[in-house]
């Protein structure tokens, strides 16, 4: 299967960015959010600059009903880039749902 695959791979090359991107896309549409969530944790790692790798990790938390988790990874963010209008939509549509 891909995840035997991915994982093969990232068994040479452990901080491989695409490899852990399509790991992560797999587990996501399975879904396996423990395992998703950790493959999007690591990504940010690898390249904390990638403001779409918060948004997705917020979604995944979203989906699986853990909004605090979801809006400290926006805060997160935004801290890398405060005035980025996709986070800050993303974290106002997180605290409408938190405060529901």
């Amino acid at each position: 299967s891909a995840i035997v695959c991915y994982q093969k791979a990232l068994d040479i090359q452990p901080d491989e960015y695409f490899v852990l991107l399509n790991l992560a896309q797999v587990f996501r549409q399975l879904p396996n959010i423990s395992a998703t969530a950790e493959c999007y944790e690591k990504l940010i790692e690898l390249k904390p600059q990638s403001i779409s790798l918060y948004l997705e990790l917020s979604d995944v938390y979203l989906q699986n009903g853990q909004a605090q988790q979801a809006r400290e990874t926006v805060e997160n963010g935004l801290r890398i880039s405060p005035d980025n209008p996709d986070l800050q939509q993303q974290l106002t549509r997180i605290e409408r749902q938190l405060s529901n």
